[in-house]
């Protein structure tokens, strides 16, 4: 339970363990619940290294109601990861370059359409 540090921990560790993670996310800051990667800090916060799993965790349990009353800035701040989505998915295709993943693989079509209809969804909402 709790927000990105947390789940890229939990992932961390399950990765490690060999065993089943469950992530339930108190914070909608960001993606790292579904993802299968984690993003490791130092003791200072700075940017380490980008640590891969086979797989995504086995389950995601999120109560809406949690994540409704956490502070709002959490929330923009998870929306604001959402729209990076989108442009760091076009930057890719863009350039022909791969992605992250330890695969190097191509930007899919699937993803692109995800990430711009995850910005489009934004933007309604926003201004609707």
């Amino acid at each position: 339970m709790g927000g990105g540090k947390t789940n890229d921990t939990t992932k961390a560790v399950g990765d490690q363990l060999k065993i089943p993670v469950v992530i339930v996310p108190t914070l909608a800051s960001n993606d790292s619940p579904c993802t299968r990667l984690s993003v490791i800090y130092s003791e200072t916060s700075e940017f380490m290294k980008y640590m891969f799993y086979d797989k995504n965790p086995d389950l995601v349990l999120v109560d809406s109601s949690v994540i409704a009353n956490a502070p709002v800035k959490f929330l923009i701040d998870g929306m604001a990861d959402a729209l990076s989505t989108n442009v760091e998915a076009q930057t890719v295709a863009r350039a022909k370059e791969v992605t992250l993943l330890p695969l190097e693989t191509q930007q899919t079509s699937a993803g692109l359409a995800l990430a711009g209809k995850c910005e489009e969804l934004l933007f309604k909402s926003r201004f609707s």
